[in-house]
């Protein structure tokens, strides 16, 4: 499935247990699987969706997910060829061996892709000049009981703005690090805010299955700063082409700041400290 949101890689290096534990085929399925294909391109068929989607928990990123996919395809469809007059032997027995072998060998290139990409680097990002510094766009989205919380309510406070969804790798990982800000700097003028893109990152029907996602998520995570579901209109305001972004706005209510990818932690903090201290 093909979502209106590209993701590009932003993750940070995941525990290879967590790599593992997002693939949820298991040795029934792919004997199955063995059984029920003919040619390695239906296997490929098959399970494409949850190689991408394997792929996309690490990096984040659904567009570039379906590209590895293909990729791990094609070089499996080489070291196949090699072994051709084997898998065309006519032996029933060696074909499922070698169908088995090529499901393997699609999975293990697709940690090692996913694994390349998840080790780049956390994002820095440089205060803007006060002079240079644009209004942050302004919107009103609502709340989990539906309230509407428009942007301009957190004016004279530095706020963390931080796009995500509940699915996203690199979100996972750094909105823990929001909720510690939130926490420690509050009472000093800090206000973070979440604005969640589940239904255009997973392709929902609407707030209610937005929802049914995102508040399981708040709670499990005991985030206790706003949460917003986003719109059509302020993703577009926004220009938000992958997740997770997040911006850092002045009192003032100016964009000082922009992270694209998963952030680097002390780097924000200095960022907001900074701007707690401008007058």
């Amino acid at each position: 499935m093909l979502f209106p949101v590209t993701r590009r890689a932003c993750c940070h290096k995941f525990p290879l247990l967590g790599v593992i534990a997002s693939v949820d085929i298991t040795n029934s399925q792919t004997a199955e699987i063995s059984d029920d294909c003919a040619d390695l391109e239906s296997v490929f068929a098959a399970h494409s969706a949850r190689v991408a989607r394997t792929i996309e928990l690490v990096t984040c990123d659904r567009g570039r997910a379906e590209e590895l996919a293909v990729e791990v395809f094609l070089r499996w469809s080489q070291s196949q060829a090699v072994q051709g007059s084997l898998v065309n032997s006519g032996d029933n027995q060696v074909n499922k061996i070698m169908k088995n072998a090529a499901i393997i060998s699609v999975w293990a290139l697709l940690f090692g892709c996913a694994i390349a990409i998840a080790e780049q680097p956390a994002v820095r990002a440089m205060i803007q000049p006060v002079k240079e510094r644009k209004l942050a766009p302004a919107f009103r989205l609502s709340n989990a009981t539906k309230k509407e919380i428009p942007l301009s309510s957190f004016r004279g406070m530095v706020v963390l703005l931080n796009f995500w969804a509940t699915e996203c790798g690199g979100c996972r990982v750094e909105i823990p690090y929001f909720a510690e800000f939130d926490e420690r700097y509050r009472a000093k003028g800090f206000q973070a805010v979440g604005v969640s893109l589940d239904i255009p990152y997973e392709g929902l029907k609407g707030p209610e299955e937005a929802w049914a996602k995102v508040n399981p998520f708040v709670k499990n995570h005991s985030l206790a700063f706003p949460i917003l579901l986003a719109d059509d209109a302020v993703e577009k305001a926004y220009r938000i082409e992958s997740l997770p972004v997040t911006y850092l706005v002045d009192k003032r209510g100016r964009i000082a700041a922009t992270y694209t990818g998963l952030v680097d932690k002390a780097d924000v903090e200095a960022n907001l400290k900074a701007l707690l201290a401008e007058h």
